[in-house]
This record gives structure tokens, sequence and C-alpha cells, in this order.
């Protein structure tokens, strides 16, 4: 069973290799994903700013059409007149086809649409409070001595992670983040509340005080603290006297003009410690001195394997479980991508948004929001064969002919809205004698869409200056007055709070690319992460197979 055997440690070997690559896959994916969960807030609340100035546009766009449209319900113009359709063969003669069509223009709401692919998404993590705290080498216990006013600090449960920082660990590394497994009280420096000057020796438990300070300032059972030179948890236990050589220098007696240096023995206090020094600190070396209280703690999974664990920030990150099980580490990241409106309930969506206006070529189109591959599309030269371009109108993929284009853009907008402009004369039908009938009806006025045809010779279309409003209307002044004045109000508020979205999208411009960034590398840790499972999984089948069999029979 030797060479067996072999494979079998080898395959215990790669699961453990694979599982801490895994975690360290998880770790970095939970630090991503606060950092974006953080530029999310900012985007959200910048994004929140947008749905009110582009109500208050839209409700101006439509005050504007109400007003022409009071004016043609009221009688005073039409909003619609015939227009030549074609010419159509009827063998012994031709005839000239017309319709009732909309007079006006076609305009539309504006808006601000985003564009959200498979990776804008939440990776699983969320930071729960930011605290202060202290932790030694080989410790287990964080006390907490800053950050518990926060509402998020009583939210810690079993199970979340600690990191001291979000971007570069440094006393809990990437790949051994530890877990909270409770909760309790400890004893620890509270706070720096003095400072001083001393000596102290390695292996040494007392400390010479070499500068300016007297022990009153410093209680009994002190905290006391120098990175990588006292011990954690170091505390001040008595006080003594000590005769310390020191170096001075003061006038020669020989020359007052020059200064000469005396060594001299000094009497100084001496501060006994609970722990020995593990380091030399020369004469001047400055040691911060604190009340040690009893303060809130949490107890970690893991002990702390690194110093400088006093007065630091720490994050309490929760990280759903078992992010990357279902996740298919072969998906694309980029497809396909969704194109939507930001409103008041859809807010730091996407990895971009664009203001559509006036002036934008997706001015009147639909609101969607629309699916679109972008990986898909291909655009054509101007001298593609006809036939090529009727094939791709008959085929199941979205073809644009105007742009050649195939799987193009969706031309997304906020909606568009018809403003009947009108005419002063009304499409009607005529009667056998080709005169327009009367007496004035209903029946006389023809709706949009109706078609007619007419036949060379035979006579006009049938048209007439009678509204047909009865009574006639006697306010159409009073009616175009107040369409000058709903165009008046619509430009001024486009003046007023256009400016204002364009500074806003311009604002998440840099923050929605930098997010997605970010993006990109959280879903590269989570396909990793993912694909790592997936080899675990592989592997442990493995290896129940192998051990589960006896191979002595079959090694040479």
């Amino acid at each position: 069973m030797a060479k067996a055997q072999k494979f079998i440690d080898d395959i215990i070997t790669e699961i453990k290799e694979k599982k801490q690559q895994r975690e360290s896959l998880l770790d970095q994916l939970s630090l991503a994903d606060v950092e974006i969960d953080q530029l999310d807030e900012l985007i959200v609340n910048i994004d929140k700013d947008i749905p009110p100035l582009i109500e208050q546009i839209n409700t101006k766009i439509q005050a504007h059409v109400d007003a022409y449209e009071a004016r043609i319900e009221a009688g005073c113009k039409s909003d619609l007149e015939w227009v030549f359709i074609g010419t159509v063969d009827w063998g012994d003669e031709d005839a000239d086809e017309y319709e009732a069509k909309f007079v006006g223009i076609t305009t539309g709401y504006y808006s601000v649409k985003y564009y959200q692919s498979p990776k804008d998404r939440d990776y699983g993590s969320n930071l729960i409070t930011s605290l202060r705290g202290n932790i030694g080498l080989g410790e287990t216990v964080l006390a907490v001595i800053g950050g518990t006013e926060d509402s998020g600090y009583r939210n810690i449960q079993i199970g979340d992670e600690i990191t001291d920082d979000l971007e570069a660990p440094e006393i809990f590394p990437i790949g051994t983040f530890p877990k909270v497994v409770g909760f309790g009280r400890t004893d620890t420096n509270s706070g720096i509340s003095t400072t001083l000057s001393g000596y102290i020796a390695i292996g040494s438990s007392e400390l010479y005080n070499t500068g300016i300070g007297t022990n009153q300032d410093i209680p009994i059972l002190s905290g006391i603290a120098y990175t990588n030179y006292l011990p954690y948890n170091t505390k001040v236990v008595g006080f003594g006297n000590t005769q310390i050589s020191v170096k001075v220098q003061k006038p020669d007696p020989s020359d007052s003009n020059k200064v000469k240096e005396f060594t001299v023995s000094k009497t100084v206090t001496a501060y006994i410690l609970s722990n020995a020094a593990v380091g030399t600190a020369h004469s001047g070396s400055t040691f911060q001195v604190g009340l040690t209280t009893n303060v809130p703690s949490i107890i970690l999974g893991t002990a702390c394997t690194t110093t400088n664990g006093d007065g630091r920030d720490y994050y309490v990150i929760r990280s759903e479980a078992d992010v990357d099980e279902a996740f298919d580490f072969n998906k694309f990241p980029n497809d396909p991508v969704r194109v939507g409106n930001i409103s008041s309930g859809k807010v730091g969506l996407g990895h971009s948004a664009v203001l559509v206006d006036d002036s934008s070529e997706y001015t009147t189109y639909p609101t969607g929001p629309f699916t679109w591959w972008s990986n898909r599309m291909v655009s054509f030269p101007q001298g593609l064969p006809g036939r090529a371009i009727r094939e791709f109108k008959n085929g199941s993929d979205p073809f644009d002919e105007a742009t050649l284009t195939l799987h193009p853009e969706p031309k997304q907008g906020g909606g568009s809205i018809r403003v009947p402009i009108g005419v002063d004369t009304w499409p009607c039908l005529v009667d056998d004698d080709g005169d327009v009938e009367s007496p004035i009806s209903d029946s006389r006025y023809i709706t949009e869409g109706t078609r007619v045809f007419v036949q060379g010779g035979s006579g006009s279309l049938g048209t007439t200056n009678d509204t047909p409003a009865s009574p006639s209307p006697s306010n159409c002044a009073a009616l175009k007055t107040a369409i000058d004045t709903a165009e008046a109000e619509m430009a001024a508020i486009k003046a007023e709070n256009e400016p204002q979205i364009r500074k806003l999208v311009a604002m998440t411009a840099t923050l929605r690319d930098y997010r997605n960034d970010k993006q990109i590398r959280a879903w590269g840790y989570l396909q990793g992460a993912s694909y790592l499972r997936g080899e675990i999984t592989k592997l442990e089948k493995y290896l129940a197979e192998i051990k589960g069999e006896d191979f002595s029979q079959y090694e040479s």
C-alpha cells in the first residue's frame, strides 16, 4: 500500500492547501465587498437626489403637453391632417391614398438610465460595525475600548469575523480572520493618561524614569506600553528609587567659555513592572501609560499572532454562509446588461449612468427595462448587401437596419409623449357629390388612421374650417397664452435642474467606475473560491474512494 498511501497523503495535502487558498480568497472577497458596500452607500445617497429633479422637469413637460391638448379639446385647432401615403394602381386608373395623421411632435420625458451587469451584485459580506480595541500577541480576547456606543456594536453575532483593516490587514492577515466565539469583560488599558521618558534593559522589570514626571501621575496597576519592548498587558505594580549614572553637560571649571560632559550619579524613580522587558529601551524612550479599566470584550476563535494590537481600529464583518456554493464560476461577469431607469425605488444600481434628455437619440423611446447582450453586438459596414439585410431582419436576433447593427443597445429613455401642435383645418369625409358632409356632426369628422382614396380629377380631400366644438370656442387666445406660459415654465425648470442632474451623474461616474473595478476583483475572488470549492469536493471524493480499497496486491 506504499504507493496508494502516497496518493492518499498527496490528496490530503492538496485538500489542505486548497482549503487555505479558498479561505484566503473568501477573506479577500469579504474585504472587497465591504469596500463595495461603502461605495454603494455613497452612490445611493447621491442618486437619491436625482429622481425629484427629474420629476420636476417631467411634471412641467406634462403640463406643457396638457396645455396643447386643452386647445385641441376646446376645438381651437385640429390635431389631424391628411397625409399622402402613396399611389395605388387599380388597373384602369390610379388612385392616391391618404391617411389622417397626428399633427405635432413626439418628445420624451427626462430620465437617468443605468447599465447593470452580473458583476454588479452583492457579494455576501456586510460591515456590521467598527470599534477600537486592544489585543496582544497570543491573546484571544479583544478588549473593546471604543465604539460600543455605535448601534451596530449590539448587532455583533457569533460567527462574525474581525479584521484590523479593510485594505491591508496586519494584525489578522488575510486567510486568518478570527471568528467571534463569545463575549465577556476584561481588564485593559483604556487610554493614555500620561507619558514618561525612561530606560529599561532587556529581561528587567525595573523601568527608570530619566525624564520629567513623577509617580504621582501614575497609580498602581496603571497599564504601561512600549511596542516591541514591553509585553502586552504590562502594568505598573510598584515604585522605588535607584541610583543611575547619567551624562550631563556643564560649564568647564577650567574654562567658563567651554562646556564639558560629566558622568554623575542621580537618584531617580524606578517603576516596578508586572512583566520583564523583551527589548532594551535606551534613555529617553517614551512609554505610554494608561489606566487599567474593566471593559467589554470579544472572544475570538483564534489567537492573535502579531504585536501592535493595542489602540487599533477593528472591523466586524458578517459574511453570507457558503457564498460560493451556488455560484457558477464559468459565468461571464459583463453580460447580459440590464438597462433601466433610476427612480426613487431604484438607486445606486449599475456600473454607469447616463442622462437622457431632449437632445438624446433615446428621448422618445420606451422606459424598459431591457436586457442587452453587449458582447454579441456587431456593426456592419454601410455596403452590406440588401440580401444580407433582409436575412438579418427576418432572423431571430435583434437587428437595427438604420445602423446595420446586430444586438444593438436598447434605445432606452424616459418614455415618449405626443405634443399636439395642431392646424386650423379639420380633415373630414365628403359625400357622393364630393362635398363636405353637412350638417356638422360627429360622423362628419374622422379619427386618426382613417384612410381615403382620391382618383384623378374626382375632387379634393375633405377639409373644413368649421370647428367640431359647439358652441364655437371663445377662449382660444387664453389657451394660447396658457401654452406660452407652460413652455416658459418648462424651459425654466430644465435650465435650473438639468445642470444639477448632470453634476450628480458626473459625481457618481467616477464612483461607479471605481466600484466597477472592485466588483471585477470581487468577481475574481468569488470565481476562484467557487472553483476551489468544487476541486475540494472532488478530491474528498477521490480520498474516500481510495481509502476504501486495498491496492496492495496491485503494487509491484
